[in-house]
């Protein structure tokens, strides 16, 4: 008896379309003393057979999910294991955590390229230039070969900073093939130091020198690994096939600057 007057308790407490709706769609998952209480409360109540009907055919017009403890429960637990895909409220904290981290990533590289950037031109515009001129000091390919990758590292940092599909492919366009040359450059430092009697000092420019060539060429596999991640070529909407082009373009033509270089020098 406890128990139906606990039914009774809890039913007292819905409306008449609630428990029309326990009784015809769900009639099945209830105990026969749930069901027997949710009908005294209906004729308590004074509806009629044609007031429930019209309720019923209500329900079924409007297709509406129904509102019982069980059902309720059954839609509270699929949102929980099936959550939406688009809803930012809902989304994973390791992927806010991933955004966050290449969000930092290419602002760091933002930095580092607009400093190496403004160095390269001032070094362009205080060395190059007069060596240009002078073609006695510079053959007219080694030439291009200064302008040309100078004015590429220009346009790839200005659009990549601008978050840029074409800045993403000259960057990496630019750092595969600038690789050459920092690698030669080195070498010949590195021989340099070899050969060298012990009794002699270095300059003070060599040292400089050899720690910004070491220093550019970390910054240039970084920034390789960090382009080539997936999540960075989701942000600058590259294509799988962009990137294997891009990469191949860059390293047919560094091939070739190192050919050049190493038969000349």
């Amino acid at each position: 008896m406890s128990e139906f007057k606990d039914f009774d308790d809890y039913y007292r407490s819905l409306s008449d379309r609630q428990i029309i709706e326990i009784l015809q769609d769900n009639a099945d998952r209830y105990q026969p003393a749930a069901l027997e209480a949710a009908r005294k409360i209906l004729e308590q109540r004074g509806l009629d057979e044609n007031s429930i009907e019209r309720v019923k055919e209500e329900l079924v017009r409007e297709q509406k999910p129904s509102t019982s403890i069980f059902n309720i429960r059954i839609q509270s637990s699929t949102k929980l294991e099936e959550p939406e895909e688009n809803s930012p409220d809902i989304l994973p904290l390791n992927v806010h955590v991933k955004k966050s981290q290449i969000e930092r990533i290419l602002f760091a590289l933002n930095g580092f390229w607009t400093f190496y950037a403004l160095y390269a031109l001032y070094i362009f515009f205080r060395r190059g230039i007069a060596n240009i001129v002078d073609n006695s000091v510079y053959h007219p390919l080694d030439s291009l070969i200064i302008i040309v990758p100078t004015i590429v590292m220009v346009l790839a940092v200005i659009r990549f900073i601008q978050r840029k599909t074409s800045g993403w492919m000259l960057l990496l366009f630019y750092c595969i093939l600038i690789i050459p040359n920092y690698v030669l450059t080195f070498q010949s430092y590195f021989q340099w130091f070899l050969e060298t009697n012990e009794e002699s000092t270095f300059p003070l420019w060599f040292y400089y020198e050899v720690v910004l060539i070491c220093f550019c060429i970390l910054l240039i596999i970084f920034t390789i690994y960090n382009l080539a991640r997936t999540d960075c070529m989701k942000i600058f909407k590259i294509t799988v096939l962009q990137k294997q082009i891009t990469i191949s373009i860059a390293i047919f033509f560094a091939i070739l600057i190192s050919a050049y270089l190493l038969r000349v020098y």
